[in-house]
């Protein structure tokens, strides 16, 4: 049977088709997106949970950190990026000049399951999060402290349950505190790694509190989760409907 054609070419690193430019600004043709990378975003507004987050490589300062969701990682995919960095360290130890991070620190956002392969040793620096929440108080010290291992070519690899919210406000701090030139982390992350990275108003003002400033006011309101929450709650505060069958839906009467 002759084979169904389909309309543009298969994106080589993603799971769509079409224009390879879907996949975002920073994705081209050829460009290595690190050991067990998927993102196939459904492309359509309001559905997040489309976005495949696998060990995703995002650049913050010069320095490779990854990221992603733990719904989405498998084993494998860890196990690939542990075995990199670990080539890495023995190329190191030979004398050769490489600027590759030469250990692996898993920082886990969330309390669920952590996707690790078995009978392999890890560092892990524990930090979970509040699902579509904010963040704890010592946010500002442990993003400091997470900043320095990045300086000192630790590789860093952060995720929590789907890569959004508590991802998402972890890569746009770091970018806050080692990227002072950039003027904005929140569109910085949500241009480099995912358009819906950050998702309440609580998070996104933590990230400009690093900085010493308020959320930016064209931020608010803008929220994925916010807006999730204001219509749950217009919803639960809606007068009811009385439907009659000869003239159809009659609005409540004012009292």
């Amino acid at each position: 049977m002759p084979k169904k054609k389909t309309t543009g070419a298969h994106c080589p690193v993603h799971s769509h088709m079409g224009s390879h430019s879907k996949c975002g600004p920073s994705c081209k043709p050829g460009h290595n997106h690190g050991p067990g990378h998927a993102h196939g975003h459904a492309h359509r507004p309001g559905f997040p949970s489309k976005c495949l987050h696998s060990v995703q490589p995002v650049v913050i300062g010069g320095k490779t950190v990854y990221a992603g969701g733990a719904m989405h990682m498998k084993a494998q995919d860890i196990m690939a990026l542990h075995e990199s960095v670990a080539m890495a360290a023995v190329l190191e130890a030979a004398g050769a000049q490489t600027p590759s991070p030469t250990s692996l620190l898993v920082v886990p956002l969330t309390e669920a399951r952590m996707p690790l392969p078995f009978g392999v040793r890890f560092n892990v620096l524990s930090a979970p999060l509040h699902d579509f929440g904010g963040v704890p108080a010592a946010w500002g010290p442990f993003v400091s402290q997470l900043a320095d291992e990045v300086k000192d070519n630790v590789c860093i690899l952060g995720y929590c349950d789907g890569g959004h919210g508590r991802t998402g406000t972890l890569l746009a701090s770091l970018i806050a505190v080692l990227e002072p030139q950039t003027e904005d982390p929140i569109a910085a992350v949500r241009e480099r790694y995912c358009r819906h990275a950050v998702e309440t108003s609580e998070q996104g003002a933590a990230i400009f509190a690093l900085r010493g400033k308020p959320l930016p006011e064209k931020y608010h309101g803008t929220f994925m989760c916010d807006m999730f929450k204001q219509r749950a709650v217009l919803k639960a505060n809606a007068e009811p409907i009385i439907i009659d069958t000869a003239f159809g839906e009659v609005p409540p009467q004012k009292k």
